[in-house]
């Protein structure tokens, strides 16, 4: 409500029209949630084919940290792969539990674990199938890892604030 003075000197008052925020936040909130899951699914099953190599089913690697340990232990561009594999995968999933909040309302931690891994093992499987990409049981190890790292990354911050 908002109080004038009018011209006579007395208080006229003015209704002022209340603005959903909370809503129009969430909205957003929405879009931005239904955008992450599109460029995740981009980036994960089509952003990575490499004209170099033909067939990525000979490539399959089923030790778990076999891979990323050996980029660590070649040259600097190694670790430069080291830190795009281990890094990226990790980030990459950290927004997947605050979106499946927002969008779908899903508020059991156990659920979203499992939701966030057989979604990686999807996408991993999705790469193997149509041969996009390696199937990596590092990288499922690396989302399931991001993923639990947002899980408790949103619940502290929804304590804090009210998202």
């Amino acid at each position: 409500m908002l109080w004038l003075k009018g011209k006579a000197g007395r208080k006229e008052f003015v209704m002022k029209q209340k603005v959903n925020t909370a809503g129009s936040r969430f909205s957003v909130l929405r879009i931005i949630s239904a955008v992450y899951f599109a460029l995740l699914f981009y980036l994960t099953l089509f952003l990575g084919k490499r004209q170099e190599i033909n067939n990525y089913r000979e490539k399959v690697n089923l030790q778990l940290l076999d891979k990323t340990h050996g980029y660590y232990l070649l040259s600097n561009y190694g670790k430069f792969l080291f830190f795009v594999d281990v890094i990226g995968n990790i980030i990459l999933f950290i927004p997947f539990a605050t979106a499946l909040y927002i969008l779908f309302s899903v508020k059991n931690k156990m659920l979203l674990g499992f939701v966030i891994l057989f979604t990686t093992i999807g996408i991993e499987s999705l790469q193997f199938a149509f041969n996009l990409g390696v199937f990596d049981v590092d990288d499922i190890a690396l989302n399931l890892t991001g993923g639990i790292a947002g899980i408790y990354l949103y619940n502290i911050l929804r304590r804090k604030h009210t998202v």
